[in-house]
């Protein structure tokens, strides 16, 4: 099935912790794009006969590396259209990444290349800080991300540290902060 005209697709990573605690890869836009500086999926406009599933996969393996989305992980699609009237469709996908062998979340970073201009940076976030305080989201995946918490949370068992989503502040191990990453153009990692 292809998508309509003027539409984009994107996804939304996200792993869940031993502890239980999940955590999402959010996308820094980089002030050369439409609202950039605000955080967000990755992703991009679906180009003719492409499906939103194909896309979504196109634009996030040009624009990161060290995450291969799988449509095994997917746990929900949000399609909507664009809140402010401008006449776009967007659809994202929530789509569970593992963890590397030691338990410690992928280390994703900003690929090199032609798409490497679109993202500043990334960051590994923990769910109940997504619309933390001084976090800009994008005004579409603020809109989403109700719908893909839910996605994700369907995946959470009842009563770990991720359960808590949008209430309760999940904690950082030490061994977390180390795989914290957020990376770009001219910083490390």
């Amino acid at each position: 099935m292809t998508a309509p005209q003027d539409a984009a697709a994107g996804i939304l990573p996200y792993a869940v912790a031993r502890d239980g605690g999940a955590w999402v890869l959010l996308s820094h836009r980089s002030p050369h794009v439409q609202r950039g500086g605000t955080w967000s999926t990755f992703g991009g406009a679906i180009d003719v006969g492409e499906s939103a599933w194909r896309a979504a996969v196109r634009e996030t393996c040009e624009e990161i590396r060290g995450i291969t989305p799988d449509r095994a992980g997917i746990a929900g699609q949000c399609m909507w259209e664009c809140p402010r009237g401008c006449g776009w469709t967007y659809t994202t996908f929530a789509v569970r990444v593992p963890l590397l062998p030691g338990g410690s979340l992928p280390r994703a970073r900003v690929a090199r290349g032609r798409a490497a201009w679109e993202t500043a940076g990334l960051a590994w976030v923990p769910v109940s800080q997504v619309q933390g305080e001084g976090r800009d989201l994008h005004p579409s995946f603020a809109d989403a991300w109700p719908a893909l918490w839910e996605a994700i949370s369907s995946e959470i068992p009842e009563g770990s540290a991720g359960s808590r989503g949008l209430t309760g502040p999940v904690p950082a191990r030490p061994d977390d902060r180390a795989s914290l990453l957020l990376a770009g153009p001219g910083l490390p990692g």
